[in-house]
């Protein structure tokens, strides 16, 4: 195991740094001291030596930037269509799978030491009605998933040449969030007096604090595979909660802020790719990384509304799509 001190300083590149999950990465290892570059498509232009406008899908620009870069490590963030069920496979394929190939091309051809994690999804697996482990049989049902599990398969290809950790993760929330996302659109309904409409809430899940989901990155990052081969880690708290429960303790914090939402469980169908039991064995990642969740549920979901009732911006006036 590398120790964190040989890491002070060192290059890495995160793409999809200004979504979700990258700030909070880029957080963390801004924190450990690492010589942070990010990069993102579609962000506003910043003034900042450590920020790269990127498009993945152009290669050539992809190995423009590790020609000149030569990162330490890379952790690749960047993806499309997870918050949005109506994209098209097509579109999903070539963002998520040819930009996932690009950077790994680019990395083979300029940087093949350097360790690189990547982001996949619960939703590559087939549904089970126990906690997953990594040796079981992908089955995705959703286009989003599809497009995951493809970029997992060309970094099994790349695993030839690179050590490549593969985080599969399990439901992530927290703190800048998507507005599509469950606890946004609760809050924005509870602010404007509309009715929380959804499912029965039956589904199995197992949610995580996005520090800790960030924190895993950090250590998947500084424990790279032994040899060049992809290793696959599922990340999650390993605990089950029924949906219903993780909406309950929310209402309550909104009441306690004041606010009364009526909660209509059943106003919407379920999707027919969304499975009832989703929930991860994290023996691997815990032998393997040491890590463990910190963030208590309740204490998470708290502070998650609490910054959405700080932050309106961060609403949607509209229904929820994911």
């Amino acid at each position: 195991m590398v120790t964190a001190n040989a890491w002070n300083g060192r290059k890495v590149l995160i793409t999809g740094a200004t979504g979700f999950l990258g700030r909070h990465v880029s957080g963390v290892l801004v924190q450990e001291k690492l010589d942070v570059c990010v990069c993102a498509h579609d962000a506003e232009a910043r003034n900042d030596s450590r920020f790269y406008r990127l498009d993945l899908c152009n290669r050539d620009s992809v190995f423009r930037l590790f020609d000149n870069m030569r990162p330490e490590a890379v952790v690749h963030l960047a993806a499309t269509g997870v918050t949005r069920s109506d994209m098209p496979l097509s579109q999903l394929l070539e963002v998520n799978v040819i930009g996932t190939e690009n950077l790994l091309a680019a990395m083979a051809e300029f940087a093949c030491d350097a360790p690189i994690v990547l982001a996949g999804t619960a939703y590559e697996y087939r549904a089970q009605s126990r906690p997953l482990r990594e040796e079981d049989a992908l089955l995705p049902t959703s286009a989003y998933a599809v497009s995951k599990s493809a970029a997992g398969l060309c970094a099994l290809f790349y695993g030839q040449e690179l050590p490549i950790t593969l985080l599969r993760l399990f439901n992530t929330y927290g703190p800048g969030e998507p507005p599509e996302r469950l606890l946004p659109y609760m809050v924005s309904c509870a602010r404007e007096g509309r009715s929380i409409d959804l499912t029965g809430c039956e589904q199995v899940r197992d949610f995580t604090y996005v520090t800790d989901i960030a924190r895993a990155f950090w250590l998947a990052l500084k424990s790279p595979p032994a040899a060049r081969r992809l290793r696959c880690l599922n990340v999650g708290s390993g605990r089950s909660m029924v949906l219903k429960q993780f909406v309950n303790i929310a209402v309550q914090v909104l009441r306690e802020n004041g606010f009364f939402p009526k909660v209509m469980f059943g106003a919407r169908p379920y999707r027919p790719d969304d499975p009832m039991y989703c929930v991860a064995d994290t023996t691997r990642v815990s032998e393997e990384l040491g890590f463990r969740t910190v963030v208590d549920l309740e204490d998470g979901i708290r502070r998650t509304v609490l910054a959405l009732l700080s932050d309106p911006k961060a609403l949607i006036k509209g229904h929820m799509t994911g």
